[in-house]
């Protein structure tokens, strides 16, 4: 165990980061697919055969700059997504066996931090985030944030709708999912099984965000750090309040 420069705990087991405070915070952030690179492990692992392996590149400053900012805990998955989908049930997640023990370790820590955070805030007053990154925009759209809630089956509070309108005011694009699909299929980056598993399991309030490309580049750094920055302030202004 180490603390870092502000007293917040790191864990590192099982290829998995835990950051976490005292008092339990009100807010999870989640990271999944922005762990080491693949490039590290070439030729002396078996790759997944089915699934997504995408790499949601430079997920993890963001929240790094969240976690800096407003008391958050963090859970973030190490090894690569062409091995292990940590956004996935377990019969998803991997096809290799020895990955099993990561796998565990990330949902055992969500899984303990909800539950103790619930337990001394109340569900409805918590919030998980789960961090994504995309580059291909719907057909429906362009957006720079898109928040997954499963058309609001992961929330219950008008939550979701509160981060939109945060976000949109400082002239974000932003895809803000409602009741029903907004065509014949489903809304693309809608929530995987993080959010609807915690939500159902813990009832807390669970949202997918995924992040545009262009905050997530060299050349957009500037804008990932301002991102952060809004997100902080949107966390503290509504989980907390000064005093």
């Amino acid at each position: 165990m180490f603390f870092t420069k502000d007293g917040l705990r790191f864990i590192e087991e099982n290829g998995v980061w835990v950051f976490e405070r005292e008092p339990l915070p009100r807010v999870i952030a989640t990271v999944s697919h922005d762990g080491s690179p693949k490039k590290d492990f070439i030729g002396l692992f078996r790759e997944k055969t089915k699934g997504v392996s995408v790499h949601d590149l430079n997920v993890w400053p963001i929240v790094r700059d969240i976690l800096t900012v407003v008391p958050v805990d963090a859970v973030r998955g190490m090894i690569p997504r062409c091995f292990l989908d940590y956004n996935r049930a377990e019969r998803e997640a991997l096809e290799d066996r020895q990955w099993l023990d990561s796998y565990n370790t990330y949902h055992s820590s969500v899984a303990s931090l909800a539950r103790c955070m619930i337990e001394q805030h109340g569900a409805g007053n918590c919030l998980l985030l789960d961090f994504h990154g995309f580059s291909d925009q719907p057909s429906y759209g362009e957006y720079d944030v898109i928040l997954g809630t499963g058309n609001r089956l992961t929330v219950f509070s008008e939550i979701d709708k509160q981060l939109a309108d945060f976000l949109q005011f400082r002239e974000y694009r932003v895809f803000l999912p409602r009741e029903k699909p907004v065509g014949s299929g489903e809304d693309r980056f809608n929530g995987n099984f993080i959010i609807h598993s915690y939500a159902e399991k813990f009832g807390l309030n669970a949202i997918q965000i995924e992040i545009f490309k262009t905050f997530r580049t060299k050349e957009g750094e500037e804008r990932g750090k301002k991102l952060a920055s809004d997100l902080s302030n949107f966390l503290a202004d509504n989980f907390f309040p000064a005093g």
